[in-house]
């Protein structure tokens, strides 16, 4: 008698596991949008360093040409 309350339809123990499984979307849902979110931070950040790799190659082969230039006076 004391359980009836709880495993009746719509009881308490039904109520639980309504609330969990909503959660439980809820999480899922949030995880694929952080994954999201992730990927576009990882696609972002990749191009940004493929940028500063590129510079830095270009500034290496001033200085180079530079140093060759007072080297050769």
């Amino acid at each position: 008698g004391v359980l009836d309350g709880y495993h009746k339809s719509g009881g308490a123990y039904d109520r639980r596991i309504d609330q969990l499984e909503y959660n439980n979307k809820r999480l899922d849902k949030q995880r694929e949008e952080l994954d999201a979110k992730m990927e576009q931070r990882t696609t972002s950040l990749r191009a940004y360093y493929a940028r500063m790799d590129s510079n830095i190659g270009q500034m290496n082969q001033a200085q180079n040409m530079l140093i060759g230039m007072l080297i050769s006076n």
